[in-house]
């Protein structure tokens, strides 16, 4: 119901200078993602997904 879902064929280039940067490899050693062997070959043209999350979970206090 708060959501939407957009389809725009444009790519957008970020700048990576705005992103805070982190280290996650303490955390996450070596971990590679797991590809079945069995998977087709990727077709087509790549996608760039961009998702935007509302971090601050409990800041409003009329809609937490």
């Amino acid at each position: 119901m708060n959501s939407h879902l957009v389809f725009d064929p444009n790519y957008v280039s970020w700048d990576q200078a705005s992103f805070a940067e982190y280290d996650c490899k303490e955390f996450y050693k070596e971990v590679k993602e797991s590809i079945p062997p069995n998977a087709p070959p990727p077709k087509g043209n790549p996608e760039q997904v961009n998702a935007f999350v509302d971090a601050d979970h409990a800041g409003n206090k009329i809609t937490r």
